[in-house]
């Protein structure tokens, strides 16, 4: 419930249309963003989330969609949603799923606009930082090159990094690929980064368990898995990570 408030707390101040979907598409939540610009009203909240979607765009949005739930993949797509004034708005849309212990997957969509003429990509550092931020994991993420730019508030404290250390500002202070390696158990960082450099040549996810150094020099059991996040276009934008604590689990089988 807490991981419910704190979510609801980014959509109210979030200046981006967001909400929250389960699995089958039901809204749990929309956020004030996203009523102004499609003039929603409160009995229209509670329904799929791709009725918000043009109808021209629905089917390709959903099919996307669905490619991302079978995959476990970031969800990006770009997308005309309804406006109130009947003008439809360029939205480049991310969504990031996270099941939680009984089994329940929830969807968190945030959408930044695309500005009506010229139709940039808009940068999606704000955009993946506050999303980052509210999901109860260790979250991060990588530029194309594999170079870490971001790590979330989570993340951050368990580190121990100064509260204006770059890293939880997403700020690229020209960091190798493999920068990250030094915070993980001598053990690990051989394979760790053998398997990371597969990683960036193929462009493909990947999942493996890892032990990385907190605050008081002591090493925790992740399960970390990386997915590249693209454009509609297929262009690598990101790579973003999601780091489970298995570190009972790990001791539990002796394989500290």
């Amino acid at each position: 419930m807490a991981d419910i408030t704190k979510i609801g707390d980014f959509f109210q101040s979030s200046p981006h249309p967001a909400w929250l979907a389960t699995s089958r598409g039901e809204c749990l939540f929309v956020n004030p963003a996203l009523v102004r610009l499609t003039g929603l009203k409160s009995d229209q909240i509670q329904v799929d989330w791709r009725s918000f979607v043009l109808e021209e765009d629905r089917a390709a949005a959903s099919a996307s969609w669905q490619r991302s739930l079978a995959s476990g993949t970031p969800y990006s797509t770009r997308v005309h949603l309804r406006g109130f004034d009947g003008v439809p708005a360029t939205v480049e849309l991310t969504a990031f799923g996270h099941k939680h212990n009984d089994g329940t997957e929830l969807w968190l969509f945030t959408g930044s606009h695309v500005h009506r003429t010229t139709q940039q990509y808009p940068r999606l550092e704000a955009q993946l930082q506050a999303t980052l931020n509210v999901i109860p994991a260790h979250t991060w993420y990588a530029l194309p090159s594999g170079a870490l730019t971001f790590v979330n508030e989570r993340t951050g404290d368990y580190l121990g990094l100064p509260k204006d250390h770059p890293l939880r500002f997403g700020i690229d202070t020209g960091p190798e690929w493999d920068a990250h390696i030094p915070l993980l158990h001598p053990d690990d960082q051989e394979e760790s980064r053998r398997v990371w450099s597969i990683c960036l040549q193929t462009g493909s996810a990947r999942e493996s368990s890892i032990r990385v150094r907190n605050a008081e020099g002591g090493y925790r059991w992740f399960q970390t898995q990386v997915e590249p996040l693209r454009a509609s276009d297929g262009t690598l934008l990101y790579w973003i990570g999601v780091n489970l604590d298995i570190d009972e689990r790990k001791r539990g089988e002796g394989s500290s």
